[in-house]
């Protein structure tokens, strides 16, 4: 009886996934997310254009896991209202995750002695401006507009564990290398589907600015 169980919710998490796949466009299920132009597609790897973004952002301590957990929490309080004039905010995909001493979204490097520190993004609905998004009452919570940019990205699923970003990490590294593509900076995370997802269908990224 338990077996039948879990294959009737994989077949209904394949079917509501196969649904939302059909769905195409910029949303991911019901989810916004950025307009991209890919320039090559090369297997798991992509060199995309991403047209100028405004984002919401958060620093926290500790490990990667840690960080991306407390900053989701601190960013969805943001949208689901804790701001001026206490207006939800449409969810957005993918959460986006870097080490602080090594990534900053408006320039193309920075470094800093600050250790264990990282960075959690929200890319905000495409509706807003600077002007026109809600303010956040959380004075942690940084608001800011992100230039045109570049991007080589890694696509892979499962769960986003500390070896598989590293491992596919290291494959993006190797490409770019091979190509002889210059990276402007360190490498950002992409998760974009909630933690009830079945792991042979999330879907994460890692991201690296190039030239």
């Amino acid at each position: 009886m338990k077996s039948k169980k879990i294959l009737l919710v994989i077949a209904l998490t394949l079917f509501l996934g196969g649904i939302l796949a059909a769905c195409g466009g910029t949303t991911l299920g019901f989810y916004e997310t950025p307009q991209y132009v890919t320039e090559v597609s090369d297997g798991r790897i992509e060199i995309r254009s991403y047209p100028p973004l405004l984002i919401a952002e958060v620093e926290s301590a500790g490990t990667r896991k840690e960080a991306v957990n407390a900053g989701f929490r601190m960013l969805a309080d943001f949208i689901f209202g804790n701001n001026g004039p206490s207006e939800k905010v449409s969810m957005t995909t993918p959460v986006m995750q870097g080490d602080k001493q090594k990534i900053d979204m408006t320039t193309p490097v920075v470094q800093t002695e600050k250790k264990g520190v990282w960075v959690t993004q929200f890319v905000m609905p495409s509706k807003y401006t600077l002007q026109t998004l809600p303010k956040p009452n959380n004075p942690s919570i940084t608001i800011k507009s992100v230039e045109a940019k570049k991007y080589a990205v890694i696509v892979f699923s499962g769960v986003a564990t500390d070896t598989s970003v590293s491992k596919y990490e290291k494959k993006l590294r190797d490409y770019l290398e091979q190509k002889g593509i210059t990276a402007l900076a360190p490498a950002t995370y992409a998760y974009y589907d909630p933690p009830w997802t079945l792991p042979f269908m999330r879907r994460n990224e890692v991201m690296i600015e190039i030239k």
